[in-house]
């Protein structure tokens, strides 16, 4: 349940924090129902009383074109694996023939690969972190600072009004640097769940905090990077492996479109569970399993490195676009049983 006073606070954090006015158009791929359309994109715009330059969904090849036909001076919806495909297009006159100056988003790839997007299309890429419960923007990277993003897991400092703590799972604070579940208060943050008591009493800490589900780490100076999902985290020899982590080495590789890290159960039994890894791989440059086990064993812990990686023509999405990690999990489990 999202109430006005909400979606009112969620606009004008988004403005003062993007700097926006009402000649600034947003380009919007995502369903209007979905946070980054809806909230950051329809909202602010009303509010200022500006422009919304609608798509009708993603096209690879005409990108830059749809960008231009509406006008778009900033997106909230790049992606990494949408940054890696727009880059491997042939360069054109497009690539520059448009007004767009930035793009909030998240789940980036190399940072190479992120000062390559700024220096062919001249869009610098503003990691930046949220949930729909959130309403607001939780934290967004320092652009108009000119601050260089530190890493691909990067997602900046608490905006305007949002306090940020990370606990440990007895709800204890974190020292810098070390990994917590992000617990978020703002006044932006959701009114409950519709018709479910209990979820929304679940969804707080006694004292007001909301409980995101997320883990984060945090500096000393308050910059927080993302580290992965609660349940999406895989245990094995003893040892916490963040998905998200394999998954952001894994991106990083050219040969690698996009990833997905499951933790499956050890055959032995002895070690809890092992790192599986499913690899969308690029036309472009040829990989193998060893490849990328070699690549990850470079950058990553050993008990970190995908004890298996299965090679798939595309990984289970919702219709919003983020990969269901369940359905990989679900889809093995079948095949196991079945062999």
């Amino acid at each position: 349940m999202i109430t006005h006073g909400n979606l009112m606070y969620s606009a004008e954090v988004t403005i003062r924090c993007l700097g926006l006015s009402d000649q600034d158009v947003p380009a919007l791929a995502f369903p209007l129902f979905h946070v980054n359309s809806l909230f950051y994109g329809v909202i602010t715009s009303l509010v200022l009383g500006g422009t919304i330059g609608l798509l009708p969904g993603f096209s690879i090849s005409r990108y830059w074109s749809q960008i231009s036909e509406v006008g778009a001076t900033w997106t909230p919806g790049i992606t990494g694996p949408l940054m890696r495909l727009l880059l491997r297009q042939d360069k054109s006159a497009a690539d520059r023939q448009h007004q767009l100056r930035f793009a909030v988003g998240g789940s980036f790839l190399s940072l190479e690969e992120v000062e390559a997007f700024y220096e062919r299309f001249g869009v610098a890429l503003q990691p930046g972190w949220s949930m729909t419960e959130t309403v607001s923007l939780g934290t967004l990277h320092p652009r108009l600072r000119n601050s260089p993003v530190p890493s691909t897991s990067a997602i900046g400092f608490p905006t305007l009004g949002q306090e940020i703590r990370l606990v440990r799972n007895d709800g204890s604070d974190v020292e810098p640097g070390e990994p917590g579940e992000i617990l978020y208060r703002s006044p932006s943050v959701f009114a409950g769940y519709l018709n479910d008591q209990e979820a929304t009493r679940n969804a707080f800490t006694p004292d007001g905090w909301l409980r995101t589900g997320d883990l984060g780490r945090m500096d000393e100076f308050g910059y927080l990077s993302f580290v992965d999902r609660k349940k999406d985290m895989i245990k094995t020899r003893g040892e916490n492996v963040a998905a998200a982590e394999v998954e952001r080495v894994l991106n990083e590789h050219r040969g690698v479109i996009e990833s997905a890290v499951i933790g499956v159960r050890s055959e032995d039994g002895l070690v809890g569970e092992v790192v599986e890894a499913y690899v969308v791989k690029s036309k472009d440059v040829p990989v193998d399993a060893e490849d990328l086990q070699r690549w990850t064993a470079t950058k990553l812990a050993d008990f970190k490195v995908p004890h298996a990686i299965h090679f798939v023509d595309a990984l289970p999405k919702t219709p919003l676009g983020k990969i269901q990690r369940q359905q990989l999990r679900a889809n093995r489990v079948a095949s196991v049983s079945s062999d």
